[in-house]
């Protein structure tokens, strides 16, 4: 497994490298967000994009994304982590 780590406009894409027998073609991504529906904002647009963009393409994605919000995004399904305050 291989692993791939960039910066994209505030959110932190970690693409995941799993080839599987049926569709050695196809990516599992999953984006990992600092914020993401309901708040609208740079950030989300570009989870948005970049997760229809793959989906479109026909690699599976999964957004993880902190706070509460909808579970599922454009048939993309959102995982809902619990934030916390780091000490400075």
């Amino acid at each position: 497994m291989t692993s791939n780590r960039a910066t994209y406009r505030g959110a932190v894409l970690r693409l995941v490298h799993r080839r599987s027998s049926t569709t050695p073609d196809r990516l599992r991504v999953a984006v990992i967000a600092e914020s993401f529906l309901p708040d609208v904002n740079g950030v989300t647009n570009s989870v948005l994009q970049a997760t229809a963009g793959l989906a479109a393409r026909g690699h599976e994605c999964v957004i993880v994304a902190p706070g509460p919000g909808p579970n599922l995004s454009d048939g993309v399904p959102v995982i809902r982590v619990r934030s916390c305050d780091i000490p400075r």
